[in-house]
């Protein structure tokens, strides 16, 4: 059976992707929640949270400040944004949420790769916010990030099709 972008997909293969939409559902609401967390928590200090940028010594103190409060608002908007999108519209955009979520953990594994390639000067936490540690694995956080970007991404692709399928 042809479906989607051209590609050959068994009857039984659609079922599976249609039973996984509830669990890519509760991932986009469990993601969100975090980026929303994540985000708050960076608001509610953020000159503690520019001063761990600046520990990581990748950026100045000049482009901390303003980068984190971008990053915060960033945070906070894709996680109310997810929320609100999944939550109100439904899972119509799912596949749009849940590649966001996947392109900022892309961008937080590039961070990561920086600094596993230059580690900062001193130990310092990564300022993660709910996985924050006082002192950053790189690797470890490169890791993680890049499999939840992949995650998401390959969970973005199946929200698509089943998205196509119904259409």
């Amino acid at each position: 059976m042809t479906r989607g972008a051209g590609l050959r997909v068994s009857a039984a293969a659609w079922r599976r992707l249609r039973v996984l939409r509830p669990v890519l559902v509760f991932a986009a609401i469990a993601v969100s929640l975090m980026f929303l967390y994540s985000g708050v928590e960076k608001w509610s200090n953020i000159g503690r949270f520019e001063r761990i940028v600046v520990s990581h010594g990748l950026v100045g103190q000049s482009w901390a400040g303003a980068g984190g409060v971008v990053l915060a608002c960033v945070e906070v908007g894709v996680g109310a944004v997810g929320l609100l999108v999944v939550l109100v519209v439904g899972p119509r955009l799912l596949s749009v949420i849940l590649l966001v979520q996947a392109t900022l953990f892309l961008g937080f594994a590039v961070y990561a790769a920086l600094l596993t390639a230059k580690p900062p000067p001193e130990p310092t936490s990564c300022g993660c916010g709910v996985l924050a540690a006082p002192t950053a694995d790189w690797a470890e956080i490169l890791t993680r990030n890049a499999v939840a970007a992949a995650a998401l991404g390959a969970g973005a692709f199946g929200a698509g099709c089943v998205a196509r399928e119904q259409a």
